[in-house]
């Protein structure tokens, strides 16, 4: 028990060095602040469009004429697809409220026999009570005006995130994954930091091990990147259903980030050599993030095999966490591609320090 203590107090007091050092470095607050201002841009920029009008959404069964007017209309923007499944889509992956509705076979002619069925309407999950009152008491009331009948709409369907499309979610895990590449790497700089001042000489001689040394700089980036992407998460709070789940990934990712970043600080002697690969490897990372919401363009092979990319897998996982379903088999394959990576860089960051000692 004295060992497992005299080693966790070993680590911590590194630990909480590098956490130090992290406040004081102008590089670290300087990707924190830039990753707030990013989170605020596309959160909110549909604000800046200008544009508040309502949307509407709708999938009709049976060509009722009603469409038409809708399509007319100057006080909602309209959009008609052609399935049930892209309504959803569409309703579940916005930034803002919207209405998506189902006009059933035969619409038309209830209206003319003046009984209009329920209509059933769809809105996001996060959508809070007042918004769905609100939206559905306009759409009704639009609805009744083109009309010229009273409708009702069954607001009881509830429309979840969907994994593996672009949309608010994608771009919420998107700004988580991003958060965690930059902070991640940014441990590079304090390793470099170190090696000019010569204080990485000094740990090398004292009691602390390769492995000790290595877990105390781990903790120190787990920190940077847990403030930073609680930062993306708190401002997009309301799609997050399994918070359990995204904290999860949030720390897997964490974990892979920082062991990159720690390996590129062993290998680096220069600020130029850090900066140029930590360009290439950041664009490594997230290219690939990207990419795969492009599946229906790339070839099978490549978009299959961009799933087991470790960057894609914590995207994914954090999608998982914005949606009403997140299947056990899944969750454990993605995060396992993550630790399996974040263990094996980690193994390589230890050896190559003990070379160092040496």
């Amino acid at each position: 028990m004295r060992g497992w203590k005299e080693h966790l107090r070993i680590v911590w007091a590194i630990a909480a060095k590098d956490v130090g050092e992290g406040i004081r470095n102008k590089t670290i607050l300087g990707n924190i602040v830039a990753m707030v201002f990013l989170v605020l841009f596309y959160r909110f920029a549909p604000v800046l469009e200008g544009d508040d009008l309502p949307r509407l959404i709708v999938y009709d069964q049976g060509h009722s004429r009603l469409v038409i007017e809708m399509e007319n209309s100057d006080q909602f923007k309209f959009y008609e697809l052609s399935s049930l499944d892209r309504v959803e889509l569409f309703v579940g992956e916005a930034s803002e409220v919207r209405l998506g509705l189902v006009l059933p076979d035969g619409f038309d002619q209830a209206l003319a026999d003046g009984q209009p069925p329920v209509l059933d309407g769809y809105v996001a999950h996060w959508a809070s009570r007042s918004e769905a009152a609100e939206i559905q008491a306009f759409f009704e009331g639009q609805l009744a005006e083109l009309s010229g009948q009273a409708v009702r709409i069954n607001m009881e369907n509830v429309v979840y995130h969907q994994v593996g499309w672009g949309g608010f979610s994608f771009l919420t895990a998107l700004g988580g994954v991003v958060a965690l590449v930059l902070m991640g790497t940014t441990v590079t700089h304090l390793m470099l930091e170190e090696k000019q001042a010569k204080t990485i000489d000094a740990l090398m001689v004292s009691p602390a091990s390769a492995g000790q040394i290595v877990m105390g700089k781990a903790v120190a980036g787990l920190v940077y990147c847990l403030t930073a992407s609680s930062m993306v998460f708190v401002f997009n709070a309301v799609v997050v259903v399994n918070w359990g789940l995204l904290v999860l990934a949030t720390i897997c990712g964490a974990l892979f980030t920082v062991a990159l970043g720690l390996l590129m600080g062993s290998l680096f002697e220069t600020r130029q050599q850090m900066t140029m690969w930590g360009f290439v490897l950041i664009s490594v990372l997230l290219l690939p993030v990207f990419m795969v919401i492009m599946g229906d363009i790339l070839p099978d092979v490549v978009a299959v095999n961009l799933r087991w990319f470790p960057t894609v897998a914590l995207s994914r996982v954090m999608q998982m966490s914005f949606s009403d379903s997140a299947p056990l088999g899944q969750v454990v394959t993605n995060l396992a591609t993550v630790l399996v990576g974040a263990v094996l860089i980690l193994m390589g960051v230890v050896w190559k320090t003990r070379q160092s000692d040496r």
